[in-house]
């Protein structure tokens, strides 16, 4: 996932993960379980490559995934607007 960002430079090491994903909720269903896990996913990579990327940079990562997958980097409550960033 990272790859796709072309932002490599801020890791020390090669790291390669191999994920695999089966889903409960129907696609495009409306329900945020595909955007959950985007979310997840990007925060996890970030977790175990030692936090190189910042809050700020994982949801302009996000917002590259979809319009509503930085919605799930929020605490609590969020008031989303517009295509939901």
């Amino acid at each position: 996932m990272f790859g796709a960002f072309k932002d490599r430079s801020k890791f020390n090491s090669q790291f390669f993960v191999k994920i695999y994903l089966q889903k409960s909720v129907p696609s495009e269903a409306g329900l945020g379980g595909g955007s959950s896990n985007a979310a997840t996913t990007l925060f996890a990579l970030n977790e175990l490559t030692h936090r190189p990327f910042s809050e700020e940079e994982l949801i302009d990562m996000a917002s590259k995934l979809g319009a509503d997958v930085p919605l799930f980097f929020s605490s609590g409550s969020a008031l989303v607007s517009g295509i939901g960033d």
